[in-house]
């Protein structure tokens, strides 16, 4: 029973180690990173130094740190006809909220409209970075690690609400917090039943998705 106990405490510090090394790296690559861009080139659009000097790598360092406290992987996904049938609920589930967000919100996202407010080349990049990595790194990190350690010994429901907890404190300290934060809890809870259901690919194709309702919604 001691034994047990004392498990479950070390997978939540596991958990916790990583979440801080999110924080610190994000932090971190940012005052090394974002001065070498500048240097590089002055006419980088400053919310794309941010994403490339921060948000774009810190969770590949967190990623690592897990994996080596773990050795294990994110679940995979299952037959193709379970895949295809959860992706399309959470795309339904997904635009669902997309809507009551967008019909509570007053105003545009900032930070989405700063994605799409640069020249060409850089917008190519910036929908790469927003639609694709982060999402797919989110996913890895976030369900695969967080919410896939948490279950083992804590169960789905825990594991749920603390995964999801730890996925709005970042976008509140890197965006604003207020009505949104709520609404990114609702696609985390959903990008969490889509893994859990269906693995990590499913979960990264329905995240995509929503990013990309996001920015089309403010053009």
């Amino acid at each position: 029973m001691v034994m047990i106990f004392n498990n479950r405490i070390k997978n939540i510090i596991i958990i916790l180690e990583g979440f801080a090394c999110l924080i610190v790296a994000h932090l971190m690559l940012w005052l090394l990173i974002n001065p070498m861009l500048y240097k590089l080139s002055s006419s980088i659009p400053q919310i794309t130094k941010e994403i490339l000097s921060s948000s774009a790598f810190s969770p590949i360092i967190a990623i690592i740190y897990c994996y080596n406290r773990t050795k294990r992987l994110p679940v995979a996904s299952p037959h193709l006809k379970d895949l295809v049938m959860t992706i399309i609920v959470g795309i339904i589930l997904s635009w669902l909220t997309f809507f009551l967000n967008m019909i509570t919100s007053d105003k545009k996202i900032p930070f989405a409209q700063s994605i799409l407010d640069v020249p060409t080349p850089f917008l190519y990049l910036n929908i790469f970075l927003v639609v694709l990595w982060g999402p797919t790194l989110e996913e890895v990190l976030f369900r695969g690690y967080f919410f896939g350690i948490i279950r083992e010994d804590w169960g789905d429901i825990f594991a749920f609400i603390l995964s999801s907890l730890l996925f709005i404190i970042p976008h509140g300290i890197w965006g604003t917090f207020d009505i949104n934060l709520f609404f990114i809890f609702l696609y985390s809870a959903i990008f969490t039943v889509v893994y859990s259901k269906s693995g990590i690919v499913a979960s990264i194709t329905v995240h995509s998705l929503v990013n990309a309702f996001l920015l089309l919604a403010n053009t």
